[in-house]
This record gives C-alpha cells, sequence and structure tokens, in this order.
C-alpha cells in the first residue's frame, strides 16, 4: 500500500512537468497577446503545457463555455499558439458579449405556466441542467399544480456542422423548434411516445425551444440530440459520437441495473461538489459510465483521469485505468498507443460520498 502512494506521488510530481499540447506551429503573426482584454472577452494564446481543461481552471469558467465561445467540438483538438476567446466568469445565465441570448454552462432557461396553453406570464422561471425529467404524478415545481401545466424551455449552443437527430419523449404533447423553425409538432394528449427530426445544420450557434403541455396522470418530458454525419448522402460509418460522450447514470455505486436517465455529453469534465448529478440520482453512492467512438491518427495518447472516487477506463474495450476505490481528487494516466482510425472509449465512475469529481481527457505524445 506505501509503494502505491509513494507511486501516486510520483505520478501527480511529473503531471505538473507534463506538456499537454504539441509546440509544433508557430503563433500566426498579429495574434493577440498570451492575455488580452477585448470587447468583453479575454483573449489567451495557447502555451505548451496547456489544455483547456486547466485554462478554464485558471480563468474560472467552465469548459463547456470555452467550447461554445470558440467552436471546439472536441475539448482535446486545441494546439499551442491557437488563440482562444474566453468570456468573463459568470453564474448562469452567463451572455456571451455578441450573442444577446443567454448561454448558461449546459443549461436551459425554463418557464413554467399554471396552465396547458402557456398563456400568460409564467408562475416559474428557473435554469435547468437539462430537459430530462421524470415528475411521475408529483409536480415540477410548488407553485405549478400536478395537472394542466406547460412548460417552455430554450437555450443557444454551439453545434458543428453536420446532420443533427432531435429525439423528444413526452406525455403530453410536445413542440421544438431549431432556429425557430418547427421540427416537430405533436401538441396532443397521449401515452409517452418518442419523436425524431433530423436537422442539418451549419457549424456554429443555433437557438433550440421545446414547448410540452401536461394534462393528466404521469409528467415525462425529455430530449436528446446526437451528431449524425457531416454528409448524410455519402456512407457514415458509426460517426454518430463524433466527440460526444453518451452518459448513463445510475442511483448505485455498481453500475447496476437501467440507468436513472442518460445524456449527452459534450466532454467529462465534473465537480457536482455535494450535489446530485440530476433526476433521481443520490448525493452519494452513485455511479455513471459515459462511452464514445472516437477517431484518431496513429501515435501514443496519454489518457488521464480525475476522480473522487472510483474509475476505471476502458479503450478498445481493453482496462487501461483500473482505480475502483475510494479516491480523494487523485489523477491517474494511461500510456496508449493506437492505430489510425476510430477507437471506443470507456469511462466507469463511482462516488461515495462528500465531494464528487470527475474529469477525463488525452494528449498525443510527441
Amino acid at each position: 500500500m506505501k509503494s502505491k502512494q509513494v507511486l501516486r506521488a510520483l505520478i501527480v510530481t511529473a503531471l505538473l512537468a507534463l506538456v499537454c499540447v504539441s509546440a509544433a506551429g508557430a503563433t500566426p503573426a498579429g495574434t493577440p497577446p498570451q492575455s488580452v482584454t477585448s470587447y468583453g472577452y479575454t483573449y489567451y494564446t495557447v502555451k505548451p503545457g496547456d489544455n483547456l481543461y486547466r485554462i478554464s481552471l485558471r480563468f474560472g469558467v467552465p469548459m463547456y463555455t470555452l467550447m461554445q465561445a470558440n467552436g471546439i467540438w472536441n475539448p482535446n483538438y486545441i494546439y499551442a499558439g491557437q488563440v482562444l476567446r474566453v468570456p468573463a466568469a459568470c453564474s448562469p445565465p452567463c451572455l456571451l458579449p455578441d450573442h444577446p441570448t443567454p448561454i448558461p454552462a449546459g443549461t436551459w432557461r425554463g418557464e413554467y405556466f399554471d396552465n396547458e396553453g402557456l398563456a400568460g406570464a409564467p408562475s416559474v422561471v428557473r435554469y435547468d441542467s437539462a430537459v430530462n425529467f421524470d415528475w411521475g404524478l408529483g409536480r415540477p415545481h410548488p407553485k405549478i399544480a400536478t395537472t394542466n401545466f406547460s412548460v417552455r424551455w430554450t437555450r443557444t449552443m454551439w453545434l458543428r456542422a453536420g446532420t443533427w437527430r432531435f429525439t423528444t419523449t413526452t406525455q403530453d404533447g410536445v413542440r421544438l423548434y431549431v432556429d425557430n423553425v418547427l421540427k416537430i409538432d405533436q401538441w396532443q394528449q397521449q401515452n409517452v411516445t418518442s419523436y425524431t427530426a433530423d436537422v442539418s445544420l451549419g457549424a456554429g450557434y443555433h437557438y433550440i425551444r421545446m414547448e410540452y403541455f401536461h394534462l393528466a396522470d404521469a409528467a415525462v418530458a425529455k430530449l436528446r440530440w446526437e451528431w449524425i454525419c457531416e454528409n448524410c448522402e455519402s456512407s457514415c460509418d458509426n460517426c454518430a459520437s463524433g466527440g460526444i460522450w453518451v452518459g448513463e447514470y445510475f442511483d448505485n455505486m455498481f453500475l447496476g441495473g437501467g440507468p436513472e436517465f442518460t445524456r449527452f455529453e459534450p466532454a467529462i469534465n465534473f465537480d457536482w461538489g455535494f450535489d446530485s448529478p440530476g433526476t433521481n440520482v443520490s448525493k452519494d453512492l452513485w455511479s455513471a459510465r459515459w462511452t464514445q467512438t472516437a477517431y484518431f491518427t496513429a501515435g501514443t495518447y496519454r489518457f488521464h483521469a480525475l476522480v473522487d472516487d472510483g474509475v476505471r477506463v476502458y479503450v478498445d474495450g481493453r482496462v487501461v485505468i483500473d482505480e475502483w476505490e475510494d479516491n480523494f481528487g487523485v489523477q491517474f494516466i494511461a500510456d496508449v498507443t493506437l492505430s489510425q482510425g476510430k477507437h471506443t472509449l470507456k469511462v466507469e465512475y463511482y462516488d461515495r460520498g462528500y465531494g464528487a469529481q470527475c474529469s477525463f481527457w488525452w494528449d498525443k505524445l510527441p
């Protein structure tokens, strides 16, 4: 046990000098210096040794907000000399200077009406981390009745170019708009039903709006989306996962039974503190599994996992990090040589109690 603690200490010390971003490529002429402020943004030039997670900690801005502000769909794809726009640190709702619609870090503006027609002023306005609700026979808020209510969720988010599949699951009515264009129109009383819409989008910010009404019995309202391919007219072999993680969350420490909820994550970079990660999952004694298929060029990659508590990392079904035990903010690494092409990644995590934290990323070694 003592030798294992010493080894971990050596690993942490070595990480302080780790070069995470290749120094190849000079800084383009005329780019701003390493950190200047202009028009509401701080412009930061990426240095050798940086990664997006460290930059987010340095400026106090969520990594997802940095991705939105710079059109980054994979947090591992930054390079020395790249100039990043860093919004001011803020709490939801955050406003990017040139995007007047609120863009909270991964949240939706939810307007809740105590009627089924979205009529009048909302009784409750709040920010929801996801549209992923199963209230059963309960109510979404003390000011809202258990029946005959409606909700409008809105959000602006950055999406990469290509075809995106949006899926709603509701009981009863639902309408989904993408850039104010109606894509799903099922405004009717119905049992729990899912509908999908495939939407071709250019790279950039897009405005998403979901409207929902509930009459009686159980109340369910969920929305998820996934990237299908860049050019769906051509062959696309399992490219729906391009840079997006599928996260499954369990209300036990053992990934047992079915997940309480599933959602898509742009990155594994979480510090829940003493909070629950989502609906129907306790603040303590829970677990999660994230999977994706990612494209790599040939070479050796260093995979990092920073956790409190346990973690296992799989690459193409092979365990490369196995620390399924209580940890307190410890970082683990594994070097893996990969061929060019797509590789399957899986990260498993559990939280026993107190603080909960899990971040995962990788760098290509020289």
